[in-house]
């Protein structure tokens, strides 16, 4: 007999690019999605009629649904497409590039509108607009995820699937669909002794239960879904080891005028984090008599912003020099660029990697924290910018702040890809 509970354990996560492209991502646990409401209360307040009896009701009513919530995290996962033309494969025509597991979620979150299986030029599968706009430039080399056209009012809006169950019988199995699905915030986690994940939180306008039926076409009364693109899910050697990445952190607006910053620091880390927002807020119509349902988003200012930990080092060049140099420089610069390069994975092509590329980053003063060994915590936000290295300018509008940078591995054969 079948038990009609759900594990967390079996659960599996599509996202519907357009109606022909299905991506599966593999999620971790503490995953959640919800929808709550909108209610108003209306309430009694009158003088007693009789100096003794007074009406103190209350109604309450639904007005509108608040946008659907969700959350899930994902491993950094880095391959390279054995470019076969097979279903599954991130690459169709031939061509070997470096691709990653969550690559569609990075390709919504900067502004991806439309999805090629077969590109050949450009090498971008994601691209916006226009196909000539690449979201993920991939190539033999790497694959380069660019928030370039990221200054749009409104996202592409997939819906996502997550299926619950591991049942072949349909009443045994839970399918929700959130409509509309948007990426609002993305944070890169990289704890010294743990496996390089990504924290993903978005909206959607609604949350429905589609178990049981079969439509669109990838979706089986059953609730299994046929995924279009899975290559690398099961792969076991496209895992990041935090322990091995590196940082660098060099002064890019050349000698700063007064001469406080060094050219480059030596920094180690021992923890970190970078979270990249869009800031999305939605509009919901008010009209009387009905539940209102989400009509729409808009991006408000994106944000890319995060902290380094390390050790306060006494060694020339080291974090403590860092700290005496932004304490002098603080004040006399309003802005500080440096060109902060995270490489997660080290830097040894054996290993799979992504590189966090932030060209100006404007660092604020680091806060000690007095554990057992003394640490700094260096908080920074990635700044727009224009001119090139040395002469960096601010420019509020571009659309530069970053750059990831994926580099992978073959996907591992024996464990299919």
């Amino acid at each position: 007999m079948e038990s009609n509970l759900f594990l967390q354990r079996e659960a599996k996560l599509y996202i519907d690019f357009d109606d022909t492209s299905v991506f599966e991502i593999p999620i971790l646990e503490g995953f959640s999605f919800s929808q709550a409401t909108n209610v108003s209360e209306v309430t009694l307040s009158e003088a007693s009629s009789d100096g003794t009896a007074s009406r103190r009701g209350t109604a309450r009513f639904t007005d509108s649904l608040a946008p659907a919530e969700f959350s899930f995290s994902t491993y950094v996962r880095p391959f390279k497409s054995l470019g076969t033309n097979v279903t599954g494969n991130a690459n169709k025509n031939g061509n070997t590039h470096h691709h990653a597991v969550e690559e569609v979620l990075w390709a919504l979150f900067a502004g991806a509108r439309g999805y090629q299986a077969t590109a050949v030029s450009p090498n971008g599968l994601f691209y916006g607009a226009n196909t000539g706009e690449a979201v993920i430039d991939a190539d033999g080399t790497n694959a380069d995820v660019a928030f370039t056209y990221s200054n749009i009012l409104q996202m592409h809006k997939p819906d996502i699937y997550i299926v619950l169950g591991s049942s072949s019988t349909a009443a045994n199995v839970g399918v929700y669909k959130i409509s509309e699905a948007v990426l609002n915030e993305a944070t890169i986690d990289f704890d010294i002794d743990g496996i390089a994940q990504i924290n993903w939180s978005g909206f959607g306008t609604k949350i429905t239960d589609v178990g049981g039926d079969s439509s669109p076409s990838f979706l089986a009364a059953t609730g299994v879904i046929t995924p279009t693109v899975f290559e690398g899910t099961v792969a076991t050697n496209n895992f990041i080891q935090n322990r091995l990445s590196t940082v660098a952190l060099t002064q890019n607006s050349g000698d700063d005028d007064y001469g406080n910053t060094e050219d480059a620091y030596n920094i180690t880390l021992t923890g970190g984090s970078i979270t990249f927002s869009n800031n999305i807020e939605y509009v919901t119509p008010s009209v009387m008599g009905v539940v209102n349902i989400p009509t729409g988003h808009y991006t408000g200012a994106r944000s890319i912003s995060g902290s380094l930990t390390c050790y306060l080092d006494g060694t020339s060049d080291g974090s403590a020099d860092l700290f005496e140099d932004l304490m002098e420089s603080s004040t006399y610069d309003t802005v500080n660029f440096f060109d902060l390069k995270i490489n997660l994975g080290g830097t040894t092509s054996t290993n799979p990697q992504l590189q966090v590329n932030i060209p100006a980053a404007h660092l604020e003063i680091p806060s000690h924290a007095a554990d057992e060994v003394i640490s700094l915590d260096v908080n920074f936000h990635a700044l727009p910018y224009s001119g090139s290295a040395g002469t960096l300018g601010q420019s509020i509008d571009a659309a530069n702040e970053c750059t990831l940078v994926y580099t992978g591995l073959t996907p591992d054969i024996n464990t299919g890809s």
